[in-house]
């Protein structure tokens, strides 16, 4: 089986490269593409691929066009974002159908996600990973506080104005960042986790991406200030992804997660319930080999 990934990836996800980079590690045929690269159907005439993996909000008229003139390519779908709007997730599903393409399955990084189908497409949830692809660079910590946000909310301007020396970093969508020091995405963080010796994440759902996952496993301390309202949010979102009691105080819980990571929610972890879910079994044998070593590899990170 040859899989094509569209190279989705954005501030708040590296998802596709490192689904790919983890299939390859395993052996399986794997290819990843941006529209810079080439058009779609020099792309997908020159790999070939049985399964095409995409996202929703990327996808394009000529991909749809080449996916109905090939149904022997089954698409794999991202549809993060779009589980409670139903208006949308409808039109999308209308298209697919529409145009005829065997679309496998849709899937969802949102771990409440709870949509098992939608207009009889089924939806898998694939949780974001922690990146060890994009590992933090080794270094003494010479800075303060990094406080980072998607958006400067009254309980970020709150939380700052405790702190005399700190550095307010945006990783939202829009180039303009207004009361921040810098804009950042999640490769760029991989340069500056180990740098402060504390970071604090403030976003009404940036602990349900993978910003929380990467920033567990690379941070030398890390906590997540909430509204009382996203506090119990958070909590449930500790107990359904993460075997840990939520009653411990931030570092133990910290500590906890992190070793979790490492044992549970890699890329490896990730592409391994990808191969289930495609049903392949020898990509779910090469990578189980994998991940269960993967923990003693990253040791103490």
């Amino acid at each position: 089986m040859k899989i094509l990934f569209q190279n989705y990836s954005n501030n708040l996800s590296t998802e596709p490269q490192y689904l790919h980079l983890a299939l390859r590690e395993a052996g399986a045929e794997s290819h990843i593409w941006s529209p810079n690269q080439g058009s779609v159907y020099d792309v997908f005439d020159t790999v070939k691929p049985d399964v095409f993996v995409a996202h929703y909000a990327t996808l394009s008229n000529d991909i749809f066009s080449y996916l109905n003139e090939h149904r022997n390519v089954g698409l794999v779908l991202n549809v993060t974002g779009l589980e409670n709007d139903e208006p949308t997730l409808s039109s999308v599903c209308d298209k697919i159908k529409s145009s005829n393409i065997n679309c496998k399955f849709l899937f969802s990084n949102n771990v409440f996600c709870t949509k098992t189908s939608h207009n009889g497409l089924p939806i898998k949830t694939l949780y974001p990973a922690a990146d060890i692809f994009n590992g933090s660079v080794p270094q003494e910590p010479s800075l303060e506080l990094a406080v980072i946000s998607d958006e400067f909310s009254e309980l970020v301007e709150n939380h700052v104005g405790k702190s005399d020396v700190y550095h307010l970093l945006y990783i939202g969508g829009e180039k303009e960042y207004g009361d921040f020091d810098i804009g950042v995405s999640l490769s760029a963080l991989s340069q500056l986790y180990k740098g402060y010796k504390h970071f604090d994440i403030i976003g009404k759902n940036l602990f349900n991406s993978q910003l929380f996952f990467d920033a567990c496993l690379n941070c030398n301390s890390l906590s997540f200030p909430t509204s009382d309202e996203d506090s119990k949010q958070f909590s449930k979102f500790l107990e359904k992804v993460f075997d840990c009691n939520t009653s411990d105080d931030g570092n133990d819980i910290f500590y906890q997660v992190k070793k979790q990571i490492k044992s549970k929610h890699t890329p490896f972890h990730r592409a391994w319930t990808l191969a289930k879910h495609l049903k392949n079994e020898q990509w779910m044998k090469s990578l189980t080999t994998i991940k269960d070593k993967v923990s003693d590899v990253l040791g103490d990170l």
